[in-house]
């Protein structure tokens, strides 16, 4: 897997895009019935720690990008199975 870091910066595109696109007018809510649907489920590595950013692509619905405090930048391609740490070697913390 050799995306690294132009993979990276589609990411905080994809963000910055996304972020942007999602504004809300301070009024606005969301009905509770709407919410009842939703179940949580793990879809990070099983780590301590906190998540700072996460985000997915349009194209593909079992790829996602999550970026940890002070763990990097991690990628999955299968919905979550499995994870790869894009930036081990390339950030010095």
């Amino acid at each position: 897997m050799s995306r690294g870091i132009p993979l990276l910066a589609a990411f905080a595109l994809t963000l910055c895009a996304a972020l942007s696109a999602q504004e809300r007018t301070p009024d606005e809510t969301v009905h509770p019935d709407l919410l009842e649907a939703f179940e949580y489920r793990l879809v990070g590595p099983y780590r301590g720690g906190r998540v700072t950013a996460g985000g997915g692509f349009a194209d593909d619905a079992h790829a996602y990008l999550m970026g940890t405090t002070g763990g990097g930048v991690w990628l999955t391609e299968d919905a979550g199975e499995t994870w790869t740490n894009l930036t081990d070697d390339f950030l010095d913390v």
